[in-house]
């Protein structure tokens, strides 16, 4: 599958959340969105845990588990975005940001972070 279609795919799936299943989940479907015209659908793939969007350098598994990867969801109850930090070769979480919004150097962190392998 290459690159473009994973991202797709991520359309589809929160499109289908949104509709198919009722989840407000339409600032992730933007958000996805917003990834393909800055730049980051190029460099990463992204990959899905129900809701929670995972980014990675590396398409397939287990690679993608095993070098540092970013999972963003959305918190409806809340209204905010949760940004998780993952580091693979220590199979742990390093930090958690809340946002309300996903900004300009969270996406510079989440570029930084993906690019340290």
């Amino acid at each position: 599958m290459t690159r473009k279609e994973h991202w797709k795919n991520q359309l589809n799936n929160y499109t289908e959340l949104i509709e198919k299943y009722k989840w407000k989940q339409e600032p992730m479907l933007e958000l996805v969105k917003l990834f393909l015209t800055n730049g980051i659908s190029e460099l990463f793939f992204p990959s899905n845990s129900h809701a929670a969007l995972g980014l990675s350098k590396f398409a397939n598994y287990p690679l993608r588990t095993e070098h540092n990867m970013v999972f963003i969801s959305y918190d409806q109850d809340e209204d905010i975005f949760k940004i998780y930090f993952y580091r693979g070769k220590k199979n742990d979480w390093l930090f958690k940001k809340e946002t309300t919004v996903v900004e300009d150097k969270d996406i510079n962190r989440i570029k930084y972070w993906l690019n340290l392998i």
